[in-house]
């Protein structure tokens, strides 16, 4: 079941809420057209820099409207703690009157949205790619290590495909080419990253997590080391679900396909999909890949092998 936000989703007047959000911005997700509307400047400046790869620039209305508005005491959307129960109401056009959204996940982009919820699935994931067009997916809970491993991997020469989301239609994943979020903390486990983030300082955003600490908001084409597309697919085939903990050694254990389809589905997004469907999506991601599960603990030396395992273990699939 759906988890709601409080509040009756209710109508609103159309105009009232073009005129309370004047900033727009035109994006493109996955071929549907998005106009958004913000309330202040500074909404406006953190939506284009955070979907700066999405932008289009035809003046065509778009399929789907979303309008952020002020906070009650007049702050900005943004500037309020990222806690979707302290948020003003957002509100979403689609194909009828303006209504308020009603679910704790985030509409951009408008995955709960047709036409978007009807073709993809949406994993809580990370992965790179080779330059066969074949992928490598990282799955886990909050904290595990997902991007740091696919980090550790892009500076073996993998290129990322995504950070923290994965977009799958037919089986195949979408590049995702938005920032990537390197924790303060974990530069430690990437040392890479440090000169990455030096280089790009002016184009850089910083936030403060109140459970990680300070987090650096990288362009997406500063750590995948080209311009990214969101036209981008590509075929996973090798799957790793990451398991930290004290293990003696770091290691790599195979499962079967059925054990890697149950793993899958403890990291699906809400979805608006009948179960049945999204089970044959999930099977079709895993139908040309292998699944693992990867022990390892939080010390750098534990994450540099876990990434030459992976590597190694990518060569001899790919081949």
């Amino acid at each position: 079941m759906e988890k709601e936000l409080p509040g009756k989703c209710q109508d609103a007047d159309l105009e009232s809420l073009e005129r309370a959000t004047p900033h727009l911005s035109k994006y493109s997700f996955f071929g549907v057209s998005a106009d958004v509307r913000a309330a202040t400047p500074s909404d406006k400046d953190h939506l284009d820099f955070y979907f700066s790869e999405f932008r289009r620039s035809n003046s065509d209305k778009g399929e789907v409207t979303l309008f952020f508005l002020r906070a009650p005491d007049g702050r900005s959307f943004f500037d309020l703690p990222i806690e979707p129960k302290r948020h003003p109401p957002i509100y979403y056009a689609w194909k009828g009157p303006p209504q308020r959204w009603k679910w704790e996940d985030s509409p951009l982009p408008p995955f709960l949205l047709p036409p978007l919820s009807e073709r993809l699935l949406v994993l809580h994931a990370s992965a790179v790619g080779a330059n066969s067009g074949e992928a490598v997916l990282f799955l886990g809970d909050n904290y595990t290590g997902k991007s740091t491993i696919a980090l550790q991997m892009a500076s073996r020469g993998y290129r990322l495909i995504t950070d923290g989301l994965a977009v799958f239609e037919s089986g195949l994943i979408y590049t995702l080419p938005k920032p990537v979020g390197i924790r303060s903390n974990s530069l430690d486990l990437i040392p890479f990253a440090k000169p990455i983030i030096d280089a790009n300082r002016a184009d850089i955003r910083q936030y403060t997590s109140a459970v990680t600490g300070p987090i650096y908001l990288v362009p997406f084409h500063a750590v995948s080391q080209r311009q990214g597309s969101s036209q981008d697919t590509y075929l996973p085939r090798l799957i790793i679900f990451l398991n930290p903990g004290e293990p003696e050694r770091t290691r790599l254990a195979p499962l079967t396909q059925g054990q890697g389809v149950v793993q899958l589905a403890q990291a699906l997004c809400r979805h608006r999909i009948p179960p049945e469907l999204a089970l044959c999506r999930l099977c079709d991601i895993v139908e040309n890949a292998r699944c693992y599960t990867l022990r390892y603990s939080f010390q750098p030396e534990s994450f540099a092998a876990a990434a030459e395992m992976i590597c190694n273990l990518t060569r001899e699939i790919l081949r």
